[in-house]
């Protein structure tokens, strides 16, 4: 008899353990379950903040312009991938050696219109008119004399119609004027020239970054470089024309201060 119970306590237990058995395998099958919709669930889900900017449009930003803009252009792009602005597109259409006076070698307007109507930009920047210095300019048939009254009212028209030009499809503007350079004569045509640029910005009501004074030097004279916690750092190249990278990076800084603004007229 006693045979006969430990039969049934034997029967009992292996049927305990298949139970639990059974509990312990459904457990595992809901746990792969339940990690399995885990991992979709994340797959659909932005990982974050940035994966959200970077579904959000970006604000196109044309830029324009001779071998200074080319500069500027070069550490706004720096700055805009240092600081992860997926939410702004920098396209940088600058050309050395152009500018308003001679359109024969390089038609600024024409150009300008074509990327215009291709690129569809909400913001476009313009920076040129350095190898316009000395430059005679030809209008409607006449030949005007660098810096005469006839040179600057045609030059003047030439301006302006770049800014329209900008706007035609509905985009801000910024207009970045000229720098200080190191030879005075050239320095002084240059800042005839930013009268100029200025005064249409204004009378256009459309924002104009004055390079002459963020970068010159406490006198507000030409300045190659600067101090910077005990060093020396250059704002301007050899030549005294064109940017060193420092200098570039303030006139690129001043953009996007002015972007801040003018990007939010461009998406109404």
């Amino acid at each position: 008899m006693w045979i006969d119970t430990l039969k049934s306590i034997w029967i009992s237990l292996c049927l305990l353990l298949m139970i639990a058995a059974g509990a312990q395998a459904s457990e595992v099958a809901q746990q792969a379950q339940s990690r399995k919709l885990s991992t979709e669930q994340k797959a659909r889900t932005p990982a974050s903040k940035d994966a959200a900017q970077a579904a959000a449009p970006s604000v196109q930003v044309l830029a324009v312009g001779d071998s200074l803009m080319g500069g500027v252009a070069q550490m706004l792009a720096w700055r805009i991938k240092r600081d992860g602005r997926s939410d702004m597109q920098l396209i940088d259409r600058h050309k050395l050696s152009t500018g308003l006076a001679n359109t024969r070698f390089y038609d600024w307007p024409a150009q300008l219109a074509t990327l215009v109507s291709e690129k569809k930009p909400e913001v476009v920047l313009i920076m040129l008119g350095a190898n316009d210095a000395s430059m005679g300019l030809r209008e409607n048939g006449k030949t005007y004399a660098y810096g005469s009254e006839g040179w600057r009212a045609a030059y003047r028209q030439r301006t302006m119609q770049m800014i329209t030009l900008a706007r035609a499809d509905g985009a801000s503007v910024i207009w970045i004027g000229l720098p200080q350079m190191a030879k005075p004569e050239y320095s002084a045509q240059i800042q005839m020239q930013n009268a100029i640029y200025a005064q249409v910005a204004h009378e256009a009501g459309i924002p104009f970054i004055d390079s002459a004074s963020l970068l010159a030097d406490d006198k507000g004279a030409y300045a190659a470089s600067i101090t910077e916690q005990g060093k020396t750092v250059s704002l301007r190249a050899k030549d005294g024309v064109h940017l060193a990278p420092r200098g570039g990076d303030i006139l690129a800084r001043a953009t996007l201060a002015k972007l801040g603004s003018t990007e939010r007229v461009a998406l109404r």
